[in-house]
This record gives C-alpha cells, structure tokens and sequence, in this order.
C-alpha cells in the first residue's frame, strides 16, 4: 500500500510543478484540485511509514507561521472572501508542494527523479518559448522575441514571467553539465544551458538579464574555486556570453530596440516608480494589516475589486501588480504579513548559505550552491522588481530541506543512479 501511495504521490507532485511553473490552462479546474490531492497522499504517505520528521524542520515552521498569519488577517480585508480563495488558491498550495518535496527527497528517496523531471521540464519550456518565436519570426520579425505562446495548449508567458522560471530552472542543467562525466551528457546539458541563456535574452526581459548575470557571477566564482577552472576558461565563458549578446544585438530587431530603451527607461524602472508611488500611497492608509490578500483587491486612490469588465482598462492604467515584493507584501497583508515574510525569506537565506559552508560532500555542495543562486537571483533580487509566486519559494525551499536532511550515506543511495547528480567527474 506505502509504494502504491509513493508513486501516486510522485504523479500528483509532478503536476503540480508543472502546472505551477508553466500556468497552462489546459486541464480546467484540474490544477486547483491537484494541491490539495498532493496532500492528502502525502499525509497517507507519512502516517503508513511512520515518518514525521518533516515536523522537526525549521524552515516547515517558518513557512506554517507566515500561512496561518495570512488566514488571521482575513477579518481585516477589504473583501474576506476574496482574501479566503486566494489564499488557498495561491498560499496554502505552497505549503503542500513544500510538503510533498520533502518527502520525495528525504523519505522516498526520490531526489534523482525530481531533479530530472526539472531539467526535462526547462526543456519542455524552452521548446515552447522558441517555438513560439519561430511564429513570430514569421509573422512580424521586428517584434519577435522568445515567450510561450501556445493557443492549443491555452499557455502563455509573459516576458518576465518567462524569464524568471527559465532563471529558476537553469541551475538544474549546470548541476548535471558539472557533475556528470560521460561526454554526450555533457553536450546535451551544455547544450539546453546556451539555450536557456539565449532564451533569456531574447525574452526581452532586462530584469531577466540582470538576474541572469547575477547568477552567472555567482556561478563563476563557484567554478573558480570549487570546479577548479581556470581563468582562461572563465574567460572563453564570459566571452561567448559578450559575443551572444551583440550577435542578438545586430541580427535581432526586438532585442536591439530593447537595449536602446534601457537609458531611456532605467530612472523610472520601466514606468515601476509610478507604481510603486501609488502602492505607497495605500499602504500608508492602512499599515499595520493592510488591504488583504488576493489580485483582484487593488487601489486607485481608494481600494476597489478588479472585475472582468473593467480588468483591461484598470491594468493598463495602473498596472497589474506592485511589481516589487515587499510592497506587494504591505499593501496586501501589512507590516503584520511583512514581518512573518521577512522572517522566512532572512532564515531560509542564512539556513542555505550554512549547508552550504557546512557541506564536505562535493555533490551535494554542488546542488546546495544551486539552490542558493536561485533564492539569491530569483527569490531575493527578481522580487526588487517582480512579484515572486509564493509557490516558487516552496519549491526551492523544498528542495532545500529534503537535500540538507540526507545524511552523506543516504546521499550518495539517492543519487547514485541517476547521472544528473551521479558521481563526481
């Protein structure tokens, strides 16, 4: 019965990852159900083994805190019923794939699967991203650029969006270009990583470049020192990355009109000041628990509920979200969110850089430093200038939880027979 369970949590679990991080509207009502499915077997799963050690993991209670605070500031919100289905649309979904991570990793001993299912996944992403560009490239090439579009599939990406979950998967190919020996692996990751990176490019999305380079320096450092390559071979890297850039630069007319806006619109942030002025101007009338959680509760001098009706003209007016985490945290939960917020993004931050400092395994170092670009790139310095899906940060900080409860035997069974995290080269 307990394998049964596994593997129908294992199903459920990568649906739901894949539902979270392509936002695929194929399926109906079926990536609402499949959150809460994932917990009910994972509960099943704990009580047959007999396993609740998820229960000792401090970053499980940061989160728990940060959820049951966003339930008690319903009474507080400017519409309670809104607040109550977004947050179980959008909240309480985290916790259960937080949940559901761990256990794959550390009770399922599922690491290598989860990990490969990541990678295939960037795969899947990109393909549609540069499908959708190879549309486009037809149709009008001077606005051409890399984002799903797939009407058939009812999946769409914006610029941003797009940028920000290829950012937050690309460690997973440079995790198996690292650490697997065998030549043709190495070609297919190197080659899905030169084309995340051209992807990202090409999505138009500046904050996606800058997260990009972010990680990228990050990256080098850890192959300088880690990896042991030599600064010449940094150096070739740094260079292809240079020599990409301006070939997209001369051969791409969505691109170089993209660089040429960039003097133009960095004092406003891309018209975000504006945004972030009026988000301001809410906050301050109500502070300590703000106007309550959900999208469709949003401000324009007053707080008002975005309709069907009037969602087009009141997006293109004002914006659709705060575009910067912090604010978006205040305005819809207050300081009393913020705090809670703060918390579990500051210890999760210190918890990973300790792992890290702390790990003597060079596998699992390597992962580990993963993990940390991402919640550095993506959790932390992406949020200064986009809203984060609190489902993004569960995920990681999943991963995270599950890797750092292995112990160095356990570790190496998880890994052993699956090359994306296999034997050191």
């Amino acid at each position: 019965m307990q394998n049964i369970i596994s593997v129908f949590l294992q199903f459920s679990s990568y649906l739901f990852i894949f539902y979270i991080l392509t936002n695929i509207k194929r399926g109906g009502d079926t990536k609402y159900i499949v959150p809460y499915v994932t917990f009910i077997l994972s509960m099943l799963y704990m009580f047959l083994k007999s396993d609740f050690t998820i229960f000792k993991n401090r970053v499980f209670y940061s989160l728990l805190a940060y959820v049951i605070i966003s339930y008690l500031l319903i009474p507080f919100s400017f519409d309670p019923s809104i607040t109550f289905d977004s947050l179980n649309e959008k909240v309480l979904p985290g916790l259960f794939l937080f949940i559901a991570v761990y256990l794959m990793i550390k009770n399922m001993r599922r690491l290598s699967d989860l990990m490969g299912f990541l990678f295939f996944l960037l795969v899947f992403i990109l393909l549609s991203g540069y499908f959708s560009f190879a549309q486009g490239i037809f149709s009008d090439y001077a606005t051409a650029h890399v984002n799903p579009d797939i009407h058939l599939l009812h999946y769409r990406k914006n610029l941003n969006e797009f940028a920000m979950v290829v950012n937050l998967l690309l460690p997973s190919g440079i995790v198996l270009l690292i650490n697997d020996s065998r030549k043709y692996v190495k070609y297919m990751s190197g080659a899905v990583v030169i084309l995340a990176v051209a992807a990202i490019f090409l999505s138009l999305s500046r904050f996606g470049w800058l997260i990009l380079i972010l990680m990228a320096c990050m990256w080098s450092v850890f192959l300088v020192r880690n990896i042991r390559v030599s600064p010449w071979g940094m150096g070739a890297l740094w260079t292809g990355i240079l020599v990409s850039f301006l070939l997209f630069w001369l051969v791409v007319p969505s691109f170089k009109n993209a660089v040429n806006l960039v003097a133009e619109q960095v004092g406003t942030f891309n018209n975000r000041t504006e945004i972030w002025e009026r988000n301001i101007k809410a906050i301050k009338e109500s502070p300590l628990t703000g106007w309550g959680y959900g999208d469709k509760i949003m401000w324009d001098g007053h707080p008002f509920i975005l309709d069907k009706k009037n969602e087009l003209a009141i997006i293109q007016k004002i914006g659709a979200h705060s575009h910067n985490e912090m604010l978006n945290v205040l305005f819809h939960q207050g300081f009393a969110g913020l705090i809670f917020y703060m918390y579990l993004i500051g210890y999760c931050l210190v918890s990973i850089y300790k792992s890290i400092k702390n790990s003597h395994e060079g596998r699992k170092n390597t992962l580990l430093f993963a993990i940390f670009t991402v919640f550095m790139g993506v959790i932390i310095f992406h949020s200064f200038f986009e809203i984060i899906p609190f489902t993004y940060i569960c995920l990681i900080l999943g991963l995270f939880s599950g890797i750092n409860a292995l112990h160095k035997d356990e570790f190496n069974g998880n890994i052993a027979r699956y090359p994306l995290i296999g034997p050191d080269s």
